[in-house]
């Protein structure tokens, strides 16, 4: 029997220890079509082949035709005479009956064992189950095997329930035929169709929640209607539909129910899979408790089961076919009844717009003027619903109609929200193509403004929001997303001085503007104020506009001030902080459904485990990022994570990464991108060209390196660890004055912000590259960056060996080498070997240390940590809330995981621990 090995198994031990002249029973339960009957008809069979005495019957009816029927029935074929039921049909007659039935089963096993199989003894008289209860304990000694089989539905009789206690209480054996496991399915699918079957084939044999008849009968059924095309082996769905014969299975058993349960089955179909009894109630005008009845009529047939939240059906094919046998005009009418009755009492779920949507036809005006309220209606908190209620709104509308551009804008604004830039893009341009009148037309300038912002082209986003600004009489909801348009643009642009300026004046006169309003400019003025280095500033106006959006609306959240203090945080070093706000702000983020801003929260998550010195997490991380901006078509985001990608290739000495990280980079700007992170991402080209050292590279890489007081300030303090380098590289290449005005600018970015050590260490750094003092590379070395300690230590070693203090020289090399191992940075740690071996002193590669390359010895410390917790079950996204990593990061190291274990998925993984962890 396909997937009922253990039973079957169970069944052969019975049968052979009663061939030895014991006696046993066993008790099996099971739905309609989990292989009952096939277990019984085969048990038959095998008792037989062993030279059993076999008699057996189903239980059903025969109760009414009068008491014990169904075991005298049974029993003529062992020698039973028909006369017994009617001798027990008086009840003072009963007891003696039963003592014939157990005198001749005496008789009979007397000569050979005996098995006696009975079906539906849910189904069975009292006068039955009450011999069914005497006649096992009597014949205990006799080699008699029982065995009893019943439905097992939502509700069973309780004379059943007893008779199965008592057996078991008195040592029965019990199995239950439960579904098939998906192994099973999927080799029963292969037995039918003679042929290995697609994905949608599986797709669709996993609707019958591995019920085997319902299984067969739908493959076959899919076979006779040509719904299936087998070809070379292979089997493949053409089109979608529940053949006539499941259709014929499904329509039988609901003619067995009675009619007030039969309407409610189809009504609550309509409802959907599963459904709550409140819902059901109301739709038919009912209260809950005269819903009773049926409701459990509807489990006992097996139709219907009950969850801990709800009542579903028991296959979803069936409720597929019961859904499909309701004639269309009905069934929109009831989904249109079921979402007004919804959308009225304000519940709004995915499961109300289905029905909304499903209840809505074209020309039906008032069916579209319900799905654009429901639209509206979620847009603040689930734009992804908004976003399938509005593109089947614009589906039902005719262009020429005077809604069709409202409803375009609403289908942009919620496709920029969830992320599908692109998309947006084309639809705004497709609608601005032609005169549009105003106020539509604005509206679709701000989310033109707002698509142009998250794709990196802040000086068109710019652009639109001035025009949309110009606008007369411009309502004051679309006035605020206007302006929080421009603000964002004017935050990405390079030059802030503009934004800034209106930014002051926005937060000069609160009481004009709306509280998203002010939480951009206060984040526009943070940033410009971070860039010019006022940091305790713009720390404070950007913690100002977290304590805003905490309490304000969607829109002031979807502003996302988080990101922008969390960020300027990681620039300070200050990690622990912003790991724990930009926690909060991606949760806030999946809540507001925004998934626009997903890549810039990874992004940035990169930015901490660079800071940290994580260079894999990072890397894991940025590529993750990158994934989701393509996903999204917010490209504002990648060269954050194209910098840490060049940066994290540099220090782990992957020079063909860097090249291809940077070539991505510098199609960005031959796009014409304003994007923020440009400077990093240039200096990471600049440090691949030092590294190249290529003869004559000197007056390009000086070139590349050429920038304002302004730019080298704002570089200074978002990536500080780059003051050092550039003093080195520059005075090295002759550039000595520019050198000089590095040092200047982090001595004064480090007096005017004495509380945030970052600044003085990376001012100490350039000041004793540029005058090799041992004294301040040593303060240097006291940085909150690990690598930038291990560069300033680097550098002190440099200084000493050249004032010959040999062994402190060596001291620092040996101090620096252990940082840069620590943290992963290869290529810097092989710079250090380099010039210890200089001196005379050779230090062993950290890489030789004896890992092998798979198995559980050769997994790091960080990938240990995750397949223990793979292997005990836990998602991915479990595993990065428990270890604080992103999902990226978890997918990225579960991939080496598999790899160095060589298995392939989280199932072999488990058993490869189960296996490791079993004591020998």
């Amino acid at each position: 029997m396909r997937g009922r090995d253990s039973e079957w198994e169970t069944v052969l031990g019975l049968l052979t220890e009663t061939g030895d002249g014991r006696a046993g029973v066993l008790l099996v339960n099971a739905e309609t079509g989990m292989g009952r009957s096939l277990l019984l008809s085969k048990a038959a069979a095998e008792a037989e082949a062993r030279g059993f005495a076999v008699t057996g019957r189903s239980v059903a009816g025969l109760g009414r035709l009068a008491p014990l029927e169904p075991l005298v029935s049974a029993f003529q074929d062992i020698g039973a005479s028909p006369a017994i039921a009617y001798t027990a049909a008086a009840s003072e007659r009963l007891l003696p009956a039963i003592d014939e039935l157990r005198a001749l089963l005496t008789e009979r096993s007397a000569e050979r064992p005996v098995l006696v199989w009975l079906d539906d003894v849910h189904d069975a008289d009292p006068a039955t189950l009450l011999a069914l209860r005497i006649l096992p304990p009597q014949l205990a000694s006799a080699p008699v095997v029982w065995i009893l089989a019943r439905q097992l539905t939502g509700v069973r009789t309780t004379e059943a329930d007893l008779l199965f206690e008592q057996l078991r209480d008195e040592g029965a054996r019990y199995i239950e035929l439960g579904p098939l496991d998906h192994e099973a399915a999927v080799q029963l699918t292969r037995d039918v169709l003679k042929a290995e079957p697609d994905q949608e084939v599986l797709r669709l044999a996993a609707q019958t929640g591995g019920n085997p008849m319902l299984l067969v009968e739908l493959l076959e059924g899919l076979l006779e209607e040509d719904a299936i095309v087998i070809e070379d082996g292979q089997a493949r769905s053409i089109w979608n539909v529940v053949p006539m014969r499941v259709r014929t299975t499904v329509q039988r058993r609901l003619d067995e129910l009675k009619p007030d349960t039969r309407r409610l089955i189809e009504v609550a179909a309509i409802l959907g899979l599963c459904f709550s009894a409140e819902d059901l109630a109301e739709l038919l005008d009912r209260t809950p408790v005269e819903l009773l009845p049926t409701i459990q009529e509807a489990m006992a047939e097996g139709v219907l089961v009950e969850t801990s939240t709800a009542a579903c059906f028991r296959h979803e094919i069936v409720w597929q076919t019961i859904v499909q046998m309701i004639p269309m005009t009905v069934r929109q009418a009831v989904h249109r009844q079921i979402g007004e009755f919804l959308l009225e009492r304000g519940e709004l779920t995915a499961a109300a717009a289905e029905h909304l949507i499903a209840g809505a036809s074209r020309g039906d005006a008032r069916a579209l003027s319900r799905l654009d309220r429901a639209a509206a209606q979620a847009l603040p908190s689930s734009p992804s619903t908004a976003l399938h209620l509005i593109e089947r709104a614009l589906q039902l509308t005719d262009r020429r109609d005077s809604d069709w551009l409202t409803r375009t804008a609403t289908a942009v604004e919620t496709l920029t929200l969830t992320g599908n830039l692109e998309k947006a893009e084309t639809m705004v341009r497709a609608a601005l193509a032609e005169p549009v009148p105003m106020p539509t037309g604005a509206r679709l300038r701000i989310a033109t403004a707002a698509i142009l912002h998250l794709r990196g082209r802040a000086a068109e986003a710019q652009a639109e929001a001035v025009d949309a600004l110009a606008v007369a009489d411009l309502p004051a909801d679309m006035r605020e997303q206007a302006e929080v348009a421009l603000l964002h643009a004017l935050t990405a642009v390079p030059d802030q001085r503009t934004g800034a300026q209106r930014a002051s004046e926005i937060l000069g006169k609160p009481e004009q503007n709306g509280g998203a309003t002010l939480i951009a400019a206060r984040i526009l003025l943070a940033v410009s104020r971070w860039g010019k280095g006022d940091l305790q500033e713009a720390l404070g106006l950007a913690r100002e506009a977290v304590g805003e959006a905490v309490l304000g609306s969607v829109q002031a959240r979807r502003t996302h001030p988080r990101l922008a203090l969390a960020s300027m945080l990681t620039d300070a070093r200050r990690l622990e902080e912003a790991q724990d706000l930009l926690r909060t702000a991606e949760q806030e983020r999946s809540s507001l459904d925004h998934h626009a801003w997903a890549a810039g929260t990874s992004a940035l998550q990169a930015r901490i485990h660079l800071a940290g010195g994580r260079l894999q997490d990072a890397a894991a991380e940025a590529a993750g990022a990158l994934r989701l901006a393509e996903e999204s078509g917010a490209d504002l985001f990648v060269p954050t994570a194209l910098s840490v990608l060049a940066t994290a290739a540099l220090r782990t000495g992957d020079m063909n990464a860097v090249v291809d990280h940077l070539e991505r980079f510098a199609e960005r700007l031959a796009e014409g991108q304003s994007v923020p992170d440009t400077l990093r991402c240039t200096i990471a080209l600049a440090q691949y060209e030092e590294a190249r050292a290529a003869p004559g590279n000197a007056p390009a890489l000086l070139a590349r390196l050429r920038m304002s007081h302004d730019q080298c300030r704002r570089l200074l303090v978002t990536a500080p660890e780059t003051a050092a380098w550039l003093v080195r590289v520059l005075a090295a290449n002759g550039a000595r004055s520019q050198a000089d005005d590095v040092v200047a600018i982090a001595s004064d970015l480090a007096d005017r912000n004495p509380r945030f050590t970052f600044l003085t260490s990376a001012a100490a750094h350039a000041r004793g590259v540029r005058r090799k003092d041992v004294a301040l590379l040593d303060e240097a070395a006291r940085s909150p960056d690990p690598w930038s300690r291990a560069s300033a230590l680097e550098d002190c070693g440099v200084a000493l060996e050249d004032s010959r203090a040999r062994a402190d020289a060596v001291q620092r090399f040996d101090q620096a080498l252990e940082l840069y191992q620590r943290h992963g940075a290869v290529r810097d740690a092989a710079r250090v070997r380099s010039r210890l071996r200089g001196i005379g002193v050779r230090r062993r590669h950290w890489s030789r240390r004896a890992r092998p390359e798979t198995g559980w010895a050769s997994l790091t410390e960080s990938e240990q940590k995750i397949a223990e917790l793979a292997a005990q079950g836990l998602t991915n996204r479990q595993i990065a809330e428990q270890l604080f990593l992103s999902v990226h990061t978890i997918a990225f190291h579960l991939r080496h995981v598999f790899r160095k274990l060589e298995v392939g998925s989280r199932v072999e993984l488990t058993r490869l621990s189960l296996e490791r962890d079993r004591p020998d």
